[in-house]
């Protein structure tokens, strides 16, 4: 479970020291110290034919090992941030944890990539319903001046959510509304309107959730994969709402048949009574 004490030190750990605090700015600038001394003895600098041949080979292996090190410290970064997101796509949740927490525990650069871990970490956080941890990473990313563009346009999705099971609907509403007025890739407006559909099941504004209900299936089943069984889900909700039982168990088992109803409801609780009420499909063993 990631506490908020353990986000923070998280966040603490992975964040990017001053240059000249770091272990190999530390070693390059002994090694600069060990030339200049040299340097200022130059007449037993080239009194010694094996110091002239050694040193050069000396320094020049330091700076590979140098670079070498940085190379491959920022491959491990990569393949963890994949295996992170890679976890969390699958719902592998203990090993999604495991990996971010590891990885967040030294620093990280650059900053996207940074940006990108804690992303994970408060998705990660979200999937415990621990909502406020969420909340403090998202708000977090938000506050990096070099994050990716679309990092921040996913923290903003994500926040808003979080902001609304947070019971802090006013600020919500006020996100949402200035992400639905956004021009958007067509991936990001499938979430943001995925998002927006969430808002206006939980506050009962049924008509205008079932408005446009067409074009939102057709977005979802578009851009969110199997994870469009939520934006289903919750189109079922405000036509079972509206008393349009047909189209809300129509659209329960199109939802059913891309995500198991226990894990739906266990996402969006507002969900729950039409899972009681429609039959779902049946998932083979």
């Amino acid at each position: 479970m990631i506490s908020l004490e353990t986000a923070r030190e998280l966040m603490e750990r992975s964040r990017t020291r001053a240059t000249w605090l770091s272990r190999q700015t530390f070693w390059l600038l002994l090694l600069g110290i060990v030339l200049g001394g040299l340097l200022a003895s130059p007449g037993w600098l080239s009194g010694s034919r094996f110091v002239q041949v050694l040193l050069p080979q000396f320094v020049l292996i330091c700076i590979i090992l140098w670079v070498y090190s940085r190379t491959q410290r920022q491959r491990r970064i990569a393949a963890m941030v994949s295996a992170a997101w890679g976890a969390i796509q699958l719902k592998d949740w203990t090993q999604a944890e495991a990996v971010i927490t590891k990885l967040l525990r030294r620093p990280i650069q650059p900053v996207f990539v940074r940006a990108q871990s804690l992303m994970a970490l408060a998705a990660v956080a979200e999937n415990q319903k621990q909502y406020d941890v969420s909340q403090h990473i998202l708000e977090t990313v938000l506050q990096e001046p070099n994050a990716d563009a679309s990092v921040l346009y996913a923290a903003r999705v994500a926040l808003a959510g979080t902001l609304l099971r947070n019971s802090q609907l006013t600020d919500a509403v006020s996100m949402i509304d200035k992400l639905v007025r956004m021009e958007l890739p067509p991936a990001l407006r499938a979430q943001v309107e995925l998002l927006n559909l969430f808002r206006l099941v939980l506050m009962g504004q049924t008509q205008e959730a079932v408005a446009g209900a067409e074009e939102r299936r057709a977005l979802f089943r578009r851009h969110l994969s199997t994870r469009a069984g939520y934006g289903y889900a919750l189109l079922s909700a405000a036509f079972d709402r509206s008393g349009q039982t047909d189209r809300a168990a129509e659209l329960w088992r199109d939802a059913t048949l891309l995500i198991r109803p226990a894990e739906i409801v266990d996402r969006f609780g507002e969900v729950r009574s039409v899972a009681a009420k429609y039959p779902s499909t049946e998932w083979p063993l």
